[in-house]
């Protein structure tokens, strides 16, 4: 009855379960683990770094003033430059990953999947050229 209300495909509850079962597995290999916190974690501050440089950028071009007064500026420029010295610190490969043998790609996997949407979203954000229009403002 709930499957059909919500209209989940019947395969999706065992594929669930599959995928659960391979992580599991996974689970046994301490490289693969160490790898998937590293792109999980790297994932989280990727998304803070976007969004505080994003904020930090419309800031500055003057599209976004909250009401947060003169300690706005300021706590959004530490917020960002804090965000990105994390997200580096997660993302660049310890030293351990990089003496031990291990394949280039595991290696530099998350520096460069994590550093290319940084860099795709910054470049979007800076040359996007579909602006929607500002509302104009009501004289009531």
């Amino acid at each position: 009855m709930l499957f059909r209300k919500v209209a989940v495909p019947r395969s999706q509850p065992p594929s669930t379960v599959h995928s659960a079962e391979t992580g599991l597995l996974l689970g046994l290999n301490d490289q693969a683990v160490a790898t998937i916190i590293a792109f999980g974690t790297g994932g989280l501050y990727a998304m803070f770094t976007v969004t505080t440089g994003v904020g930090l950028y419309t800031r500055l071009t003057g599209r976004w003033n909250p009401a947060l007064g003169r300690w706005g500026l300021p706590i959004n420029v530490i917020a960002f430059h804090r965000s990105i010295f994390e997200f580096i610190n997660i993302a660049w490969p310890p030293p351990l990953c990089v003496v031990a043998r291990r394949a280039l790609a595991a290696t530099l996997g998350v520096p460069l999947v994590l550093g290319s949407i940084v860099s795709l979203t910054a470049l979007h954000v800076l040359f996007s050229t579909i602006r929607k229009p500002a509302l104009p403002e009501s004289s009531s």
